[in-house]
C-alpha cells in the first residue's frame, strides 16, 4: 500500500529517471557549496510538489563513499514543519531507496542517513527541510 496514486507515482518515477541522466559530480556539490550553482530542487525536473504544499527533491550526487540517492522534502506552506517518519519511509521508498519499510519505521533509520535542516530556498523562502540519502548500491 502507498499513499500515491498511480499518476504520482508514475511523476515521481519521472523525476527519478530525469536525476539519473543529469547526476551532481563532486565538483558539482562544491559548486553549490559555494553559491556558484543552484541546489538540485531548484531544478523542476528533479523537484515533484503535491497540491498540499509538499516539495520532495530527489537528485544522484557522488559523496566520499560514492555515488548516493538524495531525497529532501518539504513544506511551503509551513515553515515549522515537521515530519513523521512514516511519512518520509513511505516517500523514500516511492524514490526507490532499498531496503526501507514505511510500516517498520526503524528501516528507515537502518538503511539510510535521516538529518533535519533549516533551509532558504530562492523558489521558496525559509523552510524546514527532512534530508534523507542512501548509498547506491552496484
Amino acid at each position: 500500500m502507498t499513499p500515491f496514486t498511480p499518476d504520482e507515482l508514475k511523476s515521481i518515477q519521472d523525476v527519478v529517471d530525469y536525476a539519473e541522466k543529469h547526476r551532481f559530480t563532486k565538483a558539482d556539490l562544491y559548486a553549490i557549496m559555494a553559491g556558484a550553482s543552484l541546489c538540485p530542487g531548484d531544478d523542476p525536473n528533479l523537484a515533484y510538489h503535491l497540491n498540499n504544499g509538499i516539495r520532495m527533491a530527489f537528485s544522484f550526487e557522488e559523496h566520499p563513499m560514492g555515488w548516493c540517492r538524495h531525497l529532501s522534502i518539504s513544506d511551503s506552506n509551513n515553515p515549522l514543519w515537521e515530519v513523521s517518519p512514516s511519512i518520509v519511509a513511505h516517500v523514500a521508498k516511492a524514490f526507490g531507496f532499498q531496503g526501507v519499510d514505511p510500516y517498520k519505521v526503524e528501516t528507515l533509520m537502518e538503511n539510510t542517513k535521516v538529518w533535519f535542516e533549516d533551509a532558504w530556498l530562492p523558489t521558496l523562502g525559509p523552510v524546514k527541510a527532512v534530508n534523507v540519502i542512501q548509498e547506491e548500491k552496484p
